[in-house]
């Protein structure tokens, strides 16, 4: 039985710095020469971390400085809210605790 490797041999490139259409990318002809050499599962981000492109996105604040990605201000409501809901879980816990226990 003959087997073909699909995991390696791939190459990947953000469309940020692609301008040819998807027919064309799709030819035999299509010269790949510029783009990330890679083998799957990746993601492109994951191509461009691995190749340096990008820092580490989960390392500080470094996910805050990828391009697409915007920054929240969660506000004092939300924080009163997670505190209340973390509250409110943790005094449930407690209660089932004491009836089952």
């Amino acid at each position: 039985m003959n087997r073909i490797d699909l995991r390696n041999g791939w190459t990947v490139q953000t469309s940020r710095n692609v301008q040819a259409t998807g027919d064309i990318i799709s030819t035999s002809m299509f010269q790949t020469k510029d783009w990330y050499r890679t083998s799957v599962p990746m993601t492109v981000l994951a191509v461009q971390v691995a190749a340096g492109e990008f820092p580490e996105p989960y390392h500080g604040m470094n996910l805050r400085n990828l391009p697409g990605i915007a920054a929240y201000n969660i506000g004092e409501s939300f924080r009163l809210r997670l505190i209340i809901g973390t509250w409110r879980s943790i005094l449930t816990e407690s209660i089932i605790g004491r009836m089952c226990g």
